[in-house]
């Protein structure tokens, strides 16, 4: 059904010619699948935020990580930290995304970063 409706809106706004060049969903494995594959000329994101924090909330919800609860927010605000001064190099990305661990760990003296100043 999610799926219907997202297709029928998206044709409707193609056939009046509005221009798409991206487009952001929640993680819907359908709609990931047909953006890949019927709609190759639009750039595809997923809200990978609101997944990351529907993931931890669930693990916060067993006995033995109730510690997670807390951190979830921070762990939210990081992610979009690490998108947003990123400059779109996947490689800064992924080292400011894993600082995170240490950070979380109480490890704050940071191995050397090859890619962004600590």
């Amino acid at each position: 059904m999610e799926y219907k409706s997202f297709k029928r809106t998206l044709n409707s706004i193609i056939k009046k010619k509005i221009p798409i060049r991206c487009l952001t969903t929640d993680l819907h494995t359908t709609i990931t699948a047909k953006m890949r594959t019927n709609y190759l000329n639009i750039v595809h994101q997923w809200y990978l935020s609101k997944w990351v924090t529907k993931k931890l909330s669930k693990k916060a919800k067993k006995r033995d990580c109730q510690e997670l609860l807390p951190l979830i927010q921070s762990v939210s605000n990081h992610l979009w930290w690490c998108s947003v001064t990123c400059e779109q190099n996947a490689d800064v990305l992924r080292e400011k995304w894993l600082s995170l661990l240490h950070h979380i760990t109480g490890k704050h003296s940071l191995r050397a970063s090859k890619e962004f100043k600590l």
